[in-house]
């Protein structure tokens, strides 16, 4: 690869998804891209540009920290946090105009640098719980 996929992930994360830069998404996806996600899985470039209409639909004001990134051969492993606004409707949630912080865990595997396959899971509850969708459980 002549770009490293560590900077290949930095790239898409901060030019597709915290500059709201769909139109960039080919440069960094494989048109034949996998994502899996907790309840979907998206299939091809129109897939990953669903996932990302769903979510920034939802929450059009949005910021991802990559908080830690590993690579391992063709795959990174990247810990990051979602600080956002709940704008807009998400599968049938009315905007409540909350603010989130939500962890999540993402693993991309690459290939002809670009990204084939997505994992992520994110911390769905929290994320309720903060637009007061779900209630707190007592520890």
């Amino acid at each position: 690869m002549s770009e490293d996929i560590q900077t290949l992930f930095r790239r898409y994360i901060n030019e597709v998804w915290n500059a709201g830069n769909l139109s960039a998404a080919g440069e960094f996806i494989a048109p034949t891209v996998l994502r899996h996600t907790p309840s979907q899985d998206f299939s091809g470039l129109d897939g990953e540009k669903q996932f990302f209409n769903i979510y920034y639909t939802a929450f059009p004001v949005q910021e991802y920290t990559i908080e830690d990134l590993f690579t391992d051969g063709n795959k990174a492993v990247a810990r990051w946090t979602l600080k956002a606004t709940h704008g807009g409707n998400l599968m049938g949630i009315p905007a409540t105009g909350k603010k989130v912080t939500v962890s999540a865990v993402t693993i991309a595997r690459f290939a002809n640098e670009k990204i084939e396959e997505i994992w992520s899971f994110w911390d769905t509850l929290s994320m309720l719980q903060q637009l007061g969708i779900s209630p707190l459980v007592e520890k």
